[in-house]
């Protein structure tokens, strides 16, 4: 078996690393596996946040949370972007001011609960999320055309199955 580049730097850079993963073991494998994938979204979102940011000026908080407002059926509260992004409320409130003063989200009343504020884009917000479209859209065509569909599908299917598991052991 061929280790990937990364684990041969890995294993090269630390010798110790066979005195707590036996190459080809399971155990191997699934630190292997761990690596590759927070390596590869970290790689993916730094690249993708100095050129979004270059180019509209927004951060990756910031772009999801407006994508986050988009996808919602309707106008949305910030508790449904809170569960749906995992945001703490500080944080949230902060980054749904800052988007309000800059003119991309609104928030009005909710009539079916006096207690929280219905959230929407606004015309500008609409701009924005497509202007982060152009950039993102190809970026991660051109990253994912490595993979063939089946390769591509099998991937999604994987990761997702992981996802579920994860937020599993949250509730």
């Amino acid at each position: 078996m061929t280790l990937p580049a990364a684990s041969r730097r890995l294993l090269r850079n630390s010798p110790r690393y066979v005195e707590y993963y036996k190459p080809g073991s399971r155990l191997e494998q699934e630190f292997r596996a761990m690596l590759a994938i927070m390596g590869t979204s970290r790689l993916y979102a730094r690249s993708l946040e100095k050129v979004i940011s270059s180019r509209t000026g927004q951060t990756r908080v910031r772009w999801e949370m407006l994508f986050a407002v988009a996808f919602s059926e309707g106008p949305t509260t910030a508790s449904a972007i809170a569960k749906m992004l995992g945001i703490q409320w500080p944080a949230l409130v902060r980054i749904l001011d800052a988007l309000e003063e800059d003119g991309l989200v609104q928030r009005r009343g909710n009539p079916d609960d006096g207690r929280s504020r219905l959230i929407e884009l606004t015309d500008k917000g609409q701009e924005t999320i497509e202007a982060v479209r152009a950039t993102v859209d190809p970026a991660r065509t051109q990253l994912l055309s490595l993979l063939t569909d089946d390769e591509l599908f099998t991937l999604v299917e994987l990761m997702e199955r992981l996802q579920l598991r994860l937020r599993e052991g949250k509730e």
